[in-house]
């Protein structure tokens, strides 16, 4: 909704946080109740950005986005979004997880100095898509890439779901973190479900082992990951 536009100063911090709510301003906000929830902002600070940006773009003066509000359109935001995830998860019988480490931006606080710092750091991130269909369900960020470990952070996700019942099937890779008979991510999660699953691994990686060996057999070992040492490497143009 546009208001009647008139002059006036910036809104201070109390305004943006404690306008009266306007009796006649009903819209829905969805896509600022969906950020909201996705950024884990509180009711006040979604209103309190929501009127700043709208200040900022010269469409308001006062009393258009109250917090107030922001309760009950998120509540309804989260129950249409539980439906929707309760129906989805009825039809799963199985997730595929992978995952790789990217660098994060961290932010640091040194004592010493009271200042703070960025600095990237390598993060586990696993995705986890349901079958049939591929969809996306969750993501989860374990801290470290032991098999026991993934397992408990996608247990968790999973624990509050129709999958904690119905799951069947677990795909992943051949790594020995993934599929290890002992510690593995497959068999920690069995372990927690307390019953058998169908495994589902890829076997991409065993392809090109064989290769690899008889490569090293034939040419030795390289010596730099982007050049060969050996006669056949040496002979060989452009990148392999």
């Amino acid at each position: 909704m546009l208001l009647n536009l008139c002059q006036s100063e910036s809104m201070s911090s109390a305004e943006l946080f404690s306008q009266e709510p306007n009796e006649q301003n009903r819209m829905e906000w969805p896509n600022l109740v969906m950020i909201s929830e996705r950024y884990q902002l509180s009711d006040r600070e979604s209103a309190a950005v929501a009127n700043a940006a709208l200040k900022d773009a010269g469409l308001i003066t006062k009393k258009t986005c109250h917090w107030q509000k922001q309760v009950a359109k998120r509540e309804k935001y989260r129950n249409i979004i539980s439906e929707e995830e309760a129906i989805l998860y009825k039809f799963i019988d199985g997730i595929y997880i992978d995952g790789r480490k990217d660098a994060t931006l961290q932010t640091e606080h040194d004592a010493q100095t009271g200042k703070y710092y960025h600095k990237a750091e390598l993060q586990e991130r696993i995705v986890v898509v349901g079958k049939p269909g591929a969809c996306y369900l969750t993501h989860v960020f374990p801290q470290g890439g032991r098999g026991i470990i993934i397992a408990n952070e996608v247990y968790d996700a999973i624990k509050s779901t129709e999958l904690s019942y119905t799951l069947n099937i677990i795909g992943t890779d051949v790594t020995a973190s993934m599929t290890g008979n002992k510690a593995g991510f497959i068999r920690c999660l069995e372990e927690k479900l307390g019953r058998p699953l169908q495994w589902v691994v890829c076997l991409l990686h065993c392809n090109e082992l064989p290769l690899r060996h008889v490569f090293l057999e034939l040419d030795g070992t390289t010596k730099s990951p982007d050049s060969f040492s050996g006669p056949l490497g040496k002979n060989l143009n452009g990148k392999v």
